[in-house]
């Protein structure tokens, strides 16, 4: 499952390809992805807006767009245990899992997902209440400490909680613990 810094990854890769383009066509393969609303009211909502900025909070992608008649909207996407964006030619053949594409200028924006479990939300609603960031310049080893110690928990369980601590989930939680010699098992506080 892509974790923090692959999803920050992906945002710092997409953004200079597709800042300040518009959104000519959303057109949805996979209508379960998009939620709550149906592919079409989805696909209405979005077509004609201008991407602003992409930002990273927790494991999601915060889409910032401007639509046509100059209202900001948010659309936050979330990349599931296997999804992945792709930015194609208008020539290049979809990915064989592509479950929405966005046509912006001479290129595609491809969501591909073979599994199925990523989604795409719109507003700032579908927005996840998390912990703190990792990444941010504020997150110091005493926050993190702050965090565990107001838990009970297994400390892989803690730091795996995105209501504690924004992005981390199983892989670099373990791979956290094993460099710092911690026992998954031990309890957080």
């Amino acid at each position: 499952m892509p974790e923090l810094p692959e999803v920050e990854a992906f945002g710092r890769w997409l953004l200079p390809q597709i800042r300040g383009r518009r959104l000519e066509t959303v057109t949805v393969l996979k209508p379960r992805l998009v939620r709550p609303c149906s592919a079409s009211e989805f696909s209405r909502a979005l077509e004609g807006s201008r991407i602003r900025g992409i930002q990273r909070r927790g494991k999601s992608l915060l889409w910032d767009l401007m639509s046509p008649g100059g209202h900001e909207s948010l659309l936050v996407s979330h990349l599931g245990m296997t999804g992945s964006w792709q930015v194609l030619s208008r020539e290049d053949p979809l990915p064989r899992h592509a479950a929405v594409v966005y046509a912006v200028g001479d290129l595609r924006v491809v969501l591909d997902d073979p599994r199925q479990f990523g989604h795409l939300r719109l507003g700032a609603a579908a927005v996840p209440v998390l912990g703190p960031e990792p990444l941010d310049e504020a997150f110091t080893p005493e926050r993190l400490g702050r965090v565990l110690a107001e838990c009970h928990r297994p400390v892989k369980v803690a730091l795996m909680d995105l209501s504690r601590l924004a992005g981390v989930g199983n892989l670099y939680a373990s791979e956290a613990l094993f460099l710092a010699g911690i026992d998954p098992t031990t309890p957080a506080d």
